[in-house]
């Protein structure tokens, strides 16, 4: 009889359950907390009417013996609908780091020992958690996944005895929601605080600085009458109140910028902000409070990317060049560089203090061996484990301290790529994403680290400083192609990263370094030496020979000449009938240019060179004509000329000077019997003055005959009906044989 009471009791004590505890479940499980004695399990109390006294309830973790919950100075009683957050023992409430999000109204409770099991719940591997009642009976159990990143908690989704993975998932809440709504359960009422700004972003000492709270309705309903409320405080006050804004009103879905009425005046120090929402219908609270630190800085671009080499030589490492351009000494410590694409990496530059003075470099390499090619500059390297730029293209962050983005480059080898050259930047001062803005280093190392860049401020390049002059374009056998430019400044021009372009995209560099071309001094890129022999140009030094098999130049060609930035400085689009008619063959024969400072694409200023060589390059062109006299009325000169092509006055040029400011202009020739044998310009559009040239052929191509010629210029304003006619003669003369 008495063995059978015993076995009796014992079940009745093993199946009894209180109706109030079944109530209980468990909610959220933060088990890889952000750092330190941070882990907390979330309780919530189901039943709508039943307070239950949680006193001496457990906490089982995997295998380890149970833990004892037990109060925190609050109580062990939950209300009805309720949440508890049981932190470890030696969580600190008055100042750990859930203190500003865990809502007054949750009940906080710590478990007997320091850690949940033995030494604290594990981050890698799944694990099981019961919650025990003051029998050790089973309340309720939860298996988590160990799946997180860092500072997320496992969340329950809806608020029932499903234990189911399919009822719980990642928290998208860093820090969780601790004794409140979780946020992966739908809530009518939701409103938070996405964010503070400042304007200005970057504030230096002694500004007035402007607050705002970006305010987002999470909910399926309506907020209504809510308020934002600011404060402020420093080091050495507590917290002061800026300002409320009351009244407001957010559809679901909806974002509201708040902007505080009151500023910080005159910023001189640290000062940290805080938002908070107020609102009585908010089922979830642990988001409505924000703070954010501000604190005088020098501003956006003082530190500056200012080098970059991706693609560098074999075996030697990849490095990025900060600058700062501020007047201010800058401290780089706990700053952070990462790059964009593929697998971004983001790596501290330095945990200690690294002053960077004003105007002075520092570099971030990826590998010691740095060092080794550049000693000199061991004192201003660090190594930084940023991500492996790309050769085709990358991006790259620069972060300060609080992890505001300083300066950011994308960029791509379209702006410049030769491997082991560097990417320089051209003004410190323009947008670092400003493609033109980027070049190879004109540097005869290849690259400047530590250096002031070799093409800072070089300036764009403007429209004829240097010209096209001269274009063999069909060589004869054995000879290849050459472009002959001049330059037409009064100065000398560095065309270093200039480049001739083609209409198919041919592109070929002048130079990659440094190139300094005289004012009036011709300047000759050739395709390979067979030009340098034919011509004797071994002693002409500004040239460039490329060493391929041909320019790709046709008998109908575009010619581009761009400076480093892509600017085009001249460009020509000749064709094959610019020649001279009467040579039967041109092969081997250049296209020059008559006049320099004429147009370029008026096929009058281009002719078949008549030098017995067939071209002139590095010299003077032998068409070459002067045009120095621009008078009122017509002015031709030469005059007489001979166009008997001996290279001595074989065109001359005319100048005409308009009282009509804009016109339609025709000029003609005739000769001394009146009959029109040639038609120069036909109702072609021309400011007040102008110039065309004339061969001495007549509209057929064939040579005129010696003797006098009168000029006929008819030009009219058709807007406003003013119209001018203007004669002069010109006289073709010839060698006597």
């Amino acid at each position: 009889m008495g063995k059978c009471l015993l076995l009796f009791i014992l079940s009745y004590t093993y199946v009894y359950t209180s109706p109030q505890d079944s109530c209980i479940i468990l909610s959220e499980v933060m088990f890889d907390a952000p750092s330190g004695n941070n882990e907390f399990i979330e309780l919530y109390n189901r039943s709508e009417t039943q307070t239950i006294n949680l006193y001496r309830f457990h906490i089982k973790y995997y295998t380890s013996n149970p833990d004892t919950i037990i109060s925190a100075g609050y109580g062990t009683l939950l209300p009805p609908k309720s949440y508890a957050v049981i932190f470890e023992g030696d969580y600190d409430l008055s100042s750990g780091i859930y203190k500003n999000i865990t809502p007054s109204s949750a009940l906080k409770l710590k478990i007997s020992n320091n850690a949940f099991g033995s030494n604290g719940m594990s981050n890698t591997s799944s694990r099981p958690i019961w919650l025990l009642n003051a029998l050790d009976d089973t309340i309720d159990y939860y298996t988590y996944s160990a799946n997180n990143i860092s500072g997320y908690s496992d969340e329950k989704i809806s608020m029932n005895k499903d234990v189911s993975s399919a009822n719980w998932g990642n928290s998208i809440r860093y820090y969780g929601t601790p004794g409140s709504i979780n946020s992966l359960t739908g809530k009518q009422s939701d409103l938070s605080i996405e964010g503070i700004s400042f304007i200005p972003k970057f504030p230096m000492a002694g500004n007035d600085v402007s607050i705002s709270a970006l305010i987002k309705n999470n909910g399926i309903l309506s907020a209504n009458n809510f308020t934002v409320e600011f404060n402020s405080k420093t080091d050495s006050t507590g917290w002061k109140l800026l300002s409320i804004s009351s009244g407001l009103n957010l559809s679901p879905g909806d974002s509201l910028n708040i902007l505080s009425t009151s500023t910080i005046n005159d910023i001189q120090g640290k000062f940290i902000i805080s938002a908070k929402i107020n609102y009585s219908s908010d089922q979830d609270t642990v988001n409505n409070y924000f703070e954010k630190e501000i604190e005088p800085v020098t501003s956006e671009h003082s530190i500056i990317i200012n080098e970059i080499m991706y693609d560098p030589e074999a075996g030697e490492p990849e490095w990025i060049e900060l600058k700062n351009i501020s007047s201010e000494k800058i401290n780089l410590k706990n700053w952070s560089i990462s790059d964009l694409l593929t697998t971004p990496t983001k790596s501290m530059i330095t945990d200690q203090d690294f002053i960077l003075f004003p105007n002075d470099f520092l570099i971030a390499a990826r590998d010691t061996i740095f060092c080794l090619f550049h000693p000199e500059l061991s004192y201003r390297t660090k190594i930084v484990k940023y991500g492996i730029l790309g050769n085709t293209e990358d991006g790259i962050i620069v972060s300060d301290y609080r992890d505001e983005i300083i300066d950011s480059v994308v960029y791509n080898s379209s702006w410049g790529h030769k491997k082991g050259y560097s990417l320089e930047r051209i003004s410190q001062y323009k947008y670092s994403n400003d493609s033109t803005n980027w070049t190879l280093s004109l540097s005869s190392e290849k690259s400047t680290p530590g250096k002031e860049n070799s093409i800072k401020d070089i300036p764009n390049g403007t429209r004829n400083d240097m010209v096209i002059n001269e274009i063999m374009y069909n060589p004869a056998v054995g000879n290849n192609e050459f472009i002959e430019l001049l330059n037409l400044k009064k100065y000398a021009l560095n065309i270093g990263g200039w480049s001739i372009e083609d209409q198919h995209k041919n592109r070929y560099k002048i130079s990659d370094s440094n190139f300094v071309i005289p004012s009036n001094a011709y300047f000759l890129l050739a395709a390979d030496s067979s030009v340098i022999k034919d011509y004797g140009l071994f002693g002409f030094n500004n040239k460039t020979v490329l060493n391929v098999t041909s320019l790709g130049l046709t008998t109908n060609e575009l010619v581009l000449l761009r400076d480093l930035r892509g600017n085009v400085i001249d460009s020509v689009y000749y064709a094959d009938d610019w020649n001279n008619k009467n040579f039967n063959i041109t092969k081997g024969r250049s296209l020059e240019r008559i006049n320099p400072y004429l147009g370029s694409n008026d096929r009058y200023n281009w002719n078949t060179c008549v030098d017995s060589k067939g071209a002139t390059p590095g010299a003077r062109n032998s068409l070459y004509t002067i045009n120095t006299k621009i008078n009122s009325s017509i002015s031709v000169y030469p005059n007489p000329f001979s166009p008997d092509n001996d290279g001595f006055e074989d065109c001359t040029i005319i100048n005409y000077s308009l009282k009509i400011p804009i016109s339609q202009v025709n000029i003609k020739i005739y000769d001394s019997r009146g009959r029109l044998v040639r038609i120069l310009a036909n109702n072609i559009a021309s400011g007040s003055i102008g110039s065309v040239i004339f061969d001495g052929r007549g509209d057929d191509g064939l040579a005129l005959r010696m003797g006098i010629y009168i000029i006929f210029l008819e030009a009219l304003n058709s807007a406003t009906g003013q119209d001018e006619a203007i004669k002069s003669t010109v006289v073709i003369a010839r060698k006597l044989k």
